[in-house]
């Protein structure tokens, strides 16, 4: 405050410097007030350096914490939301699958008591739907269980470690690519609005 009240002395010198017609001094006085400033405007930004910094060391809590969230929410929606509806996707197909062959044998049945084909080719046909159709149902049982594994095992602390470690070593160049893209994209935005 005490340099804004010295700007203002120097601001009313020079409109007397500029009476007087004492352009020496007026560029003087204009000198030592813009010094003044420029003074004013570093300590302002001193001082919101300082507030940043006052408010990240009392907030460093609150801020590990958010950064420790989005790492676990990140690993849990890569390692076990993604692959679970994934799995869960290959499910209902295996299923769908299982209910057209099982319709496929059962149509393979009237075909035969309405006698529109013959014995042999029928055995043939059962026994190549029916083996589909077991095939079909481990596939299903097996996906059930890896599901199920999915889930136990993802949830381990090993398991993070290591998805954690990968993570550090591909970040820098997930975070380039990014900041790249960025660029590119920037650079678009800026041409585009240039030639309008």
């Amino acid at each position: 405050e005490a340099k804004i009240n010295e700007i203002y002395q120097k601001i009313s010198k020079v409109k007397g410097y500029i009476e007087k017609n004492d352009i020496k001094a007026v560029e003087k006085t204009a000198s030592l007030a813009e010094n003044l400033l420029e003074e004013i405007e570093n300590d302002l930004k001193r001082h919101e350096a300082r507030i940043v910094y006052a408010i990240i060391l009392n907030n460093i809590h609150l801020i590990i914490a958010g950064i420790l969230i989005a790492i676990y929410v990140s690993y849990l929606i890569s390692n076990v939301f993604l692959p679970y509806l994934r799995y869960k996707k290959m499910l209902k197909d295996l299923v769908e699958k299982e209910k057209e062959l099982i319709k496929a044998r059962i149509e393979t049945e009237k075909q035969f008591f309405m006698r529109k084909i013959d014995e042999k080719t029928f055995r043939e046909l059962i026994v190549k739907r029916q083996h589909e159709i077991i095939t079909t149902r481990a596939k299903i049982k097996n996906l059930k269980a890896e599901m199920q594994n999915l889930v136990k095992e993802s949830i381990s602390p090993l398991k993070m470690l290591i998805w954690l470690k990968g993570l550090a070593r591909n970040l820098p160049k997930v975070i380039y690519k990014i900041i790249e893209k960025i660029k590119e994209y920037g650079a678009r935005i800026y041409w585009s609005l240039r030639f309008r």
